[in-house]
């Protein structure tokens, strides 16, 4: 603290004139120390956005150069043909899962009716560990 003509200098960042006491000197030096944490926060945090948005930027540049691979068509077309197509691309797949399931139901029921036609022809045989594995 250097005292000047009457002032009175805290930390060469404040002049009071007239101190009224240690209290207020105290009061005044904790709200500076305060202020001061608070600037280096935000320095901090303006920081963190900085290189946020760095990042955000590089991450713009791939998807751009990326968007460069799809058709022209596709770049053309709004994101409401877009949700269309996707659903119906669902909707395709949901339906080649429902067919393929209705081959695999009909292959075993081949089967069935080929081991029973079998039998059928030569009950002498048996059923064969073989023609049930098969199954």
């Amino acid at each position: 603290m250097v005292k000047t003509e009457g002032k009175c200098a805290i930390d060469n960042h404040l002049i009071m004139d007239n101190l009224q006491g240690n209290d207020a000197e105290k009061n005044l030096i904790a709200k500076l120390d305060s202020a001061k944490s608070k600037l280096v926060k935000i320095a901090q945090m303006k920081s963190k956005l900085v290189a946020e948005n760095n990042k955000m930027k590089q991450f713009i540049e791939q998807l751009k150069c990326s968007a460069k691979d799809f058709k022209t068509e596709l770049l053309e077309m709004d994101i409401k043909t877009l949700e269309v197509e996707y659903e119906a691309l669902l909707s395709d797949k949901a339906g080649e899962i429902d067919y393929l399931q209705s081959l695999q139901k009909q292959i075993k029921q081949f089967k069935v009716n080929v081991v029973n036609s079998f039998f059928l022809h030569f009950p002498e045989i048996g059923v064969s560990k073989y023609l049930m594995i098969w199954l």
